[in-house]
């Protein structure tokens, strides 16, 4: 297997080998028992490019996986006497003059004698380096260089060939490029790139740089090594129109499937670019980034980069006295607590989100923070958790019933991918399931004011009209400590009680409990029911949640409730426009 290390920890890292050979119906993140478990028994060659962080970044790899060997590419040695290190050399004379030949469009043996020659003293020069051959020979094919005048260049400085290459460009070619600067170590699609840069024909710009050997291309996915980031970024930053890019770029990442791969992709870009417009104190573009690449970096198991770009989203909302974002980014890092099970930094978190929130007037917003706050109990071993619909509803505050917003769930078990890709079969006992990190999606949209709405809806069940005795009885979600029980009481004809406890609380009487400050609507638990209606039952649901010091609380939410099965139904939320799906447990 192969992956570009960049920036990520080792844990990052891990998280993302065990993707390769692990997949679950949702995405989910292993505790490191589980992941150390699962991992040590997978035998491969582990190839990872562009490792930058030196020891610190591979050695917990190659503890966590003692039947691979890891090649590694560095700028420096890493691995001590862990391993042994070469530096890699460029390609052989006769390999590099097939590239000049590939690249002029013509074989060698149609120069002259004293041509070849300087071929040859032009490969000498660059030390058979494949981007610097094929720079060279742009150069005489395009612009009427000579490799004579070529090689006395490099010889007197080596990134003459970069200035010479730059200078031949046109300018729109050159924003180009500097939008390939900007995401410089990945490929990412054409389009993308053509409105970020705003360039009418930037793929056919993409297609001359790559020809030039200024870039990479694989299919319709174009990028520039990441070695090249530095130098291009400041020379030809001033072609790029910096907020227009990260926009498009904030905007495409919203847009894309969070759980796909061009957004992982992209989500790898964006940190780096994060970084970049940070140093330079760009704090609308880091604040519009992080917005846009924290719900991907968390459904992505990237919790250390998620970590990092919250915390760059934090200084940014405060240097611009962005209130909503900091609270939004603050709620995030007590998700990120939570999964960790760090309780008493979550806890620290979602009061500071909720006190933000409160200073804003934003009742909504607070309510999420003071319920996230409610299943915060210092008895609590792991995280509490909610189980939720395969597709992330990526504007919505979380679904009843409730779990910490955006809280982690466990992850069905891994299923085993088909040839030619290694496979393992693991069962997850408790870990933390990234795909319930949906609602912290939703927080961003609820936040910002958006309104979109995807997810549950009503459809596709039985049409027929259940009578009380077939309904009532108690359902569930999950299973242990993360188990979400509904209980159908009936109430008379065609009506019924639904109410749902959670976290070992199951039983509790709404009656003795308060409602949650600022939920709406008003309810009183004895006058919550759901009532027959054509082919599903729809009205009131109470939510009762522990509370601390023994008390409870209950949330109210306007539901439909559908019998899809005999054993089966499923509930929806009006407000939250998602739904559960619950099995009768008598």
């Amino acid at each position: 297997m192969i992956l570009r290390a960049g920036d990520d920890d080792a844990r990052d890292l891990l998280q993302r080998i065990f993707a390769v050979f692990y997949e679950c119906d949702r995405p989910m993140v292993p505790t490191p028992e589980q992941r150390a478990e699962a991992l040590a028994g997978v035998n491969a060659v582990v190839l990872l490019d562009d490792a930058t962080g030196g020891f610190e970044q591979v050695g917990p790899l190659i503890d966590d996986l003692p039947g691979c060997a890891f090649v590694l590419g560095t700028p420096h040695p890493v691995l001590g006497r862990h391993g042994v290190s070469q530096s890699l050399p460029g390609l052989s004379d006769a390999a590099a003059r097939d590239l000049v030949a590939r690249e002029l469009g013509k074989p060698l043996t149609e120069l002259t004698g004293p041509e070849q020659w300087a071929v040859s003293r032009f490969v000498d020069a660059v030390e058979g380096r494949p981007l610097r051959l094929r720079q060279g020979a742009a150069l005489v094919r395009e612009d009427g260089y000579t490799f004579d005048e070529l090689t006395e260049h490099v010889r007197r400085d080596p990134q003459t060939l970069d200035r010479l290459a730059l200078d031949a460009l046109a300018e729109h070619e050159r924003c180009v490029l500097a939008t390939l600067a900007l995401t410089a170590g990945l490929l990412l699609p054409g389009d993308l790139l053509t409105v970020m840069s705003d360039v009418d024909g930037a793929v056919e710009a993409l297609r001359k740089l790559r020809r030039r050997g200024l870039a990479e291309q694989c299919n319709d996915r174009f990028g520039l090594p990441v070695c090249q980031a530095d130098s291009y970024r400041s020379t030809l930053l001033s072609c790029l129109d910096l907020s227009r890019a990260v926009r498009e770029l904030g905007g495409w990442l919203v847009a894309c499937d969070p759980d796909g791969e061009e957004a992982a992709d992209a989500a790898t870009a964006t940190v780096s670019v994060i970084a970049f417009v940070a140093e330079r104190r760009e704090w609308t573009a880091v604040i519009s980034l992080v917005r846009a690449i924290q719900p991907i970096l968390a459904l992505k198991g990237r919790w250390e980069a998620w970590n990092h770009v919250l915390a760059d989203g934090i200084e940014a909302a405060r240097a611009v006295g962005d209130q909503a974002s900091e609270a939004l980014f603050t709620n995030q890092q007590g998700l990120l607590a939570l999964c960790d099970e760090r309780l008493d930094a979550a806890r620290n978190c979602f009061e500071k989100a909720r006190d933000l929130w409160d200073d804003q007037g934003n009742e909504a917003a607070s309510a999420v923070a003071r319920h996230n706050l409610a299943q915060l109990r210092p008895a609590v071993i792991q995280p509490p958790s909610q189980p939720q619909p395969p597709t992330p509803a990526p504007a919505q505050a979380p679904a009843p019933p409730p779990a910490p917003a955006g809280a982690p769930a466990p992850a069905p078990a891994p299923q085993r991918r088909v040839p030619p890709r290694p496979t393992r079969r693991w069962i997850v006992a408790a870990a933390c399931a990234a795909a319930a990190l949906a609602a912290a999606i939703g927080i961003g949209t609820l936040v910002s004011g958006g309104d979109d709405s995807s997810g549950g809806t009503s459809g596709g069940g039985d049409t027929s009209s259940p009578s009380p005795a077939s309904v009532a009885g108690t359902y569930a979600r999950g299973e242990g400590r993360a188990q979400m029980r509904l209980l159908l009481e009936p109430t008379g004809s065609d009506a019924y009680r639904a109410t749902g406890t959670q976290d070992g609380s199951h039983g509790i009487d709404a009656g003795t409990c308060e409602q949650e400050l600022g939920n709406e609507p008003k309810t009183d638990p004895t006058e919550a029911v759901i009532r027959h209606n054509g082919s599903t039952y729809t009205g009131r649901f109470i939510q009762v949640n522990p509370g601390t010091g023994g008390t409870c609380r209950y949330l109210a939410y306007n539901v439909t409730l559908e019998v899809i099965g005999q054993d089966t139904v499923r509930m929806c939320s009006e407000k939250f426009d998602q739904c559960l799906t619950y099995q009768r447990l008598d």
